[in-house]
């Protein structure tokens, strides 16, 4: 909402391209979702793999974010246990399985 100098408030709804953009994922943040290259995930853009997926007209590529089955704060949860692991991973140290 923003303020008018008459002190009548107004609400702005975003543009529907604003919309709709925050239904999609770059092709960089699903290269970073599925650990994979931005240039595999355009390939497979290319290829008709995401469905829904379309390019912009800057040439960009917008996957839709219901084309995969974690979402993003699902995502950022499981980076950060597995980040957690890897720590514990590397006090532990090498392990040789024949000293066990």
């Amino acid at each position: 909402m923003y303020r008018l100098a008459s002190t009548k408030t107004a609400t702005v709804s975003p543009t529907p391209t604003a919309q709709i953009e925050t239904n999609y994922l770059t092709s960089s943040e699903v290269a970073k979702k599925l650990r994979l290259s931005g240039q595999t995930i355009r390939r497979l853009c290319d290829k008709g793999k995401f469905e829904g997926a379309y390019k912009t007209d800057g040439g960009h590529w917008r996957i839709p974010k219901d084309a995969f089955i974690t979402t993003t704060e699902q995502d950022e949860k499981a980076e950060s246990v597995l980040r957690r692991i890897n720590e514990k991973n590397q006090e532990a140290g090498e392990v040789d399985e024949f000293d066990l």
